[in-house]
């Protein structure tokens, strides 16, 4: 509340801090396409990433999206130490973070592919 004024300013631009603390819920899936030129080689490589919603209910729909993955990009919250899930007011997010993290590690689909966990937030923690 305390930048209420700057940010409904006409000409307001956001700060780094404004952008790092911004929250926006993934719901669903989103896939995004990327388009890489090579250098010295004519050809481009292209990458997807899939952007899946973390709520307990959107994860059934994640595992027939990977049957082609080159890789896994894990990302935590780490400003999550001190808050409760959306959908359970009674779970830690950065414990439920770093189990799912767990369980997709053992996961047999991903058997072979490099997994990375990103943690996010430093900033904030």
């Amino acid at each position: 509340m305390k930048n209420m004024e700057r940010i409904a300013a006409p000409d307001y631009q956001p700060t780094e801090e404004d952008v790092v603390t911004a929250r926006v819920r993934t719901t669903g899936i989103v896939k995004t396409t990327f388009e890489q030129k090579v250098l010295g080689d004519p050809d481009t490589v292209n990458y997807q990433v899939v952007d899946v919603g973390g709520q307990r209910s959107e994860r059934k729909k994640w595992l027939n999206l990977f049957s082609d993955v080159s890789a896994v990009l894990f990302v935590s919250n780490l400003a999550g130490y001190n808050k409760r899930l959306f959908e359970d007011q009674n779970a830690n997010r950065m414990t439920e973070s770093l189990g799912l993290f767990e369980q997709i590690c053992k996961e047999k689909a991903f058997e072979g592919i490099p997994i990375y966990l990103i943690l996010n937030k430093k900033a904030l923690f």
